[in-house]
Formats: C-alpha cells, structure tokens, sequence
C-alpha cells in the first residue's frame, strides 16, 4: 500500500511530495523483505515524480534501476519493462536526445506489439509516441502514416478518454503541416483541439505520455 500512495500523489498531481514520502516508503519496502516488484515500482513512481518535476537527470538513474530490476529478478516482464522504457524515451525526448528517445520508442512499439498484438489501444499510444520523435527528427512521412493507424485504432476503442485520441489527431496534424499540407492540417488540428476541449474541466494541454 506504501509503493501505491506514491502512484497516487503523482496521479493527484503533487509530484513535490513524493521526495518526502519517499524515505518512508523505502522503509516500508525493506520491512516486507525487499521484494523485486515492490523496488522496482518505487524506483519507477519516484522517477515519474521527478519527471513531472523536470529533475530528468534525477528521473534517469532511477529508471535505469527499475528497468535492471525488471529484467535481472522479475524475467523481463514485458508490460512493466516497456512502461519503463516508455518513460525513459519521453525523457530523452524532453532533454532533446531525440535519436535516443527515436530508439526507446522502437522498442517500446515491438514489444507492445508482440505482447497485445496490433490494433490494441496500448499499441496505438505507443505508435503515437513514435510518431512524434519521428516528425522531431523530419520523418514526417512515418510520422503521419503512424500516427493515422493509432487515431483509427483509438477511434474504434470504446470507453477512451478524449485526450488520448486528441494526441493521435494533434500528431496528424503536425506531420501534415510539415509536409505543407495546410488545409487538411488546419482541420486536424481543429478536430483535436475540439475534442481536447472536450473534457471537464478542459485540458491545458494535450498529453505526451
């Protein structure tokens, strides 16, 4: 219960507390015999914690060490290893390592892919991720053929929330304004704009997760 509290003060939005919790949590950790899923969800909650924060540095190590854990004493297990990684290209990506951030994406896609198959909603946020390293890096071209494929697969999910097709469309519709196609752009980003003001309270802004 101590690892989720800190899953629930990110979720709450006041990453700023998790440093201070964070020591109890631990202790809690170490009086349950260490176990290696408890750990490694601490490393991770306290690295989204430092991202929300813009600590990239602090969140890096953190990570790394989640993802050792995942890999070393819990088989590699596949959902929790690519929330890691995940994470770990947003944050390269945030530090304008876009090659490398390019690169986790890659891998978050192949083995979301293999895990779920490919028309699963997990896969779309994955392919909508990819998308925008690739228009960082002028892939406009894949960006937009990939980001198309994750607003089809969100838009035939039921139960969604807005935001998360609202990111698929806002990836459309950067890729077809990079590749001059303004008309069709501007009524992309329209329809996501729309649909991101949809939810109550509206979004500030739309998510990169």
């Amino acid at each position: 219960a101590w690892v989720e509290l800190l899953w629930v003060v990110n979720r709450a939005q006041r990453p700023e507390e998790v440093p201070t919790l964070a020591p109890l949590v631990t202790a809690a950790v170490e009086r349950a015999g260490n176990p290696p899923r408890l750990r490694a969800d601490l490393a991770f909650y306290q690295a989204a914690a430092m991202v929300e924060l813009g600590r990239y540095d602090q969140a890096m190590p953190l990570l790394t060490q989640a993802l050792a854990i995942v890999r070393d004493e819990l088989a590699d297990a596949p959902l929790p290893a690519t929330r890691i990684l995940n994470t770990m290209a947003n944050v390269e990506r945030y530090r304008g390592h876009v090659v490398e951030a390019l690169a986790l994406y890659e891998q978050v896609v192949t083995r979301r892919e293999a895990i779920l198959g490919p028309d699963h909603p997990e896969v779309a946020y994955a392919q909508e991720n990819l998308g925008q390293a690739e228009l960082d890096v002028g892939r406009d071209d894949d960006a937009l053929t990939r980001c198309q494929r994750a607003g089809r697969t969100l838009a035939a999910s039921n139960g969604l929330e807005p935001t998360r097709r609202a990111g698929a469309l806002l990836c459309v519709g950067q890729a077809q304004r990079q590749r001059g196609e303004l008309d069709a752009a501007e009524t992309t980003l329209t329809e996501a704009l729309a649909l991101g003001e949809s939810v109550k309270p509206p979004i500030a802004r739309l998510p990169y997760i």
